[in-house]
């Protein structure tokens, strides 16, 4: 039977890395499919219109030339189910220049000592930990005993020193211990960024594209689900008819809501309705006759992290953001939802510049509306995992 119309609801992603930029790397349905909404498809062709003279005021026919095309979706934040393992959204992360830090078992296997010159801000690791500076940065801890909790860590130096985004009940020492449990981190990188296939299905039309690299943006929002908002650029390869795939298998950890979690600006709590950032990549396809659309594969050439956070005015003595504002003084940021180890995620900014600083209300209640920008070169925002 004839299908006469092709239901917009009825679709889905399936995508795969490529081991040759912009060749196909065939996905399979049924284990690289991703949960993902808000699909649009825009068709970048470039339209060439000539001015011949032809003895007619009636021009040429307009031709067409090259084209790329932009897809673009949402993903809910949420972990695979299993800790130390990515989540299926993982590969698209990488796809936009973040590298990806697999932590698989917990540092240290079980739970041991911190040094004894720790404070409510500082853990400082014990043997099992290495001395490379950045190396657990973005990463969760834990701590029993003395001091029970979790935090993120905001810095890791040579020293062994993790300074934490949270504000400890006590100073961390000898009598508290600390494990930092199985993780998966992305964090920004600029070294060589892999390219995708994407299978695009949309009841019984499969389109395929390739090389395609992107960038992401991330929502959080109180009360709701939080999401990733990811922006591709690739290339057309061929469109068919093809049934939608059977037995397709989705991560199964239960969708989040931030509630109940963390939202941080320089270790105090803020009340706030949302906490944006975007990692802003500049993508460019390079001009090359020798391809078949005239164009080499989408290249991420430039990042610069920026977001904006909008919690209840305070008090200068409570917080003083617009002088934070004023002096260009960095501040940490951080949100962090979930409690099921495997299905927790954490967002850090180590250090938020603010750009921009204004008053408004919210149901007649003040907040601030803070413009920032992340600094740090390959460690201005980390999302974990874990």
């Amino acid at each position: 039977m004839t299908q006469n119309f092709l239901r917009a609801r009825n679709a889905l992603l399936a995508f795969k890395e490529e081991s040759e930029e912009g060749v196909e790397s065939a996905p399979t349905p049924a284990t690289d499919s991703v949960k993902i909404e808000g699909l649009s498809i825009t068709k970048n062709a470039k339209r060439i219109t000539t001015n011949e003279h032809t003895g007619s005021l009636d021009g040429e026919e307009d031709l067409i030339g090259g084209m790329t095309v932009g897809v673009s979706f949402n993903v809910i934040l949420k972990g695979s189910g299993a800790a130390g393992v990515a989540p299926e959204f993982g590969g698209l992360l990488k796809a936009c220049a973040l590298a990806e830090v697999v932590t698989a078992t917990a540092i240290p296997a079980s739970a041991a000592a911190a040094g004894a010159g720790g404070s409510t801000t500082v853990a400082q690791l014990g043997s099992s930990a290495a001395g490379t500076a950045g190396l657990y940065t973005g990463m969760p801890i834990l701590f029993t005993g003395g001091v029970v909790g979790d935090s993120v860590i905001q810095d890791y130096d040579a020293s062994k020193n993790a300074s934490l985004v949270d504000e400890m009940s006590a100073a961390i020492d000898d009598g508290v211990d600390y494990q930092i449990p199985a993780n998966v981190l992305y964090v920004p990188a600029s070294g060589a960024v892999p390219s995708l296939t994407f299978h695009i299905y949309r009841d019984g039309l499969r389109d395929v594209f390739v090389g395609n690299r992107g960038t992401v943006s991330v929502m959080w929002r109180t009360g709701d689900v939080c999401k990733l908002s990811f922006n591709f650029t690739g290339i057309f390869k061929e469109r068919s008819d093809v049934a939608m795939p059977e037995n397709v298998a989705f991560d199964a950890s239960k969708k989040l809501i931030w509630k109940g979690g963390r939202m941080l600006i320089d270790r105090q709590a803020a009340a706030c309705s949302s906490f944006d950032l975007d990692f802003s990549n500049t993508l460019t396809n390079p001009d090359n006759p020798n391809q078949g659309e005239g164009v080499d594969a989408a290249q991420v050439t430039g990042r610069k992290i920026t977001g904006s956070v909008d919690p209840t005015l305070t008090l200068k003595q409570t917080r003083d953001a617009f002088g934070d504002f004023r002096s260009g003084t960095p501040r940490p940021l951080h949100a962090r939802m979930g409690s099921v180890a495997g299905n927790r995620v954490a967002m850090t900014v180590p250090r938020a510049r603010y750009v921009d600083n204004s008053d408004s209300e919210r149901e007649g209640i003040m907040v601030e509306g803070l413009q920032y920008q992340a600094l740090g070169k390959d460690d201005g925002a980390y999302l974990c995992f874990y």
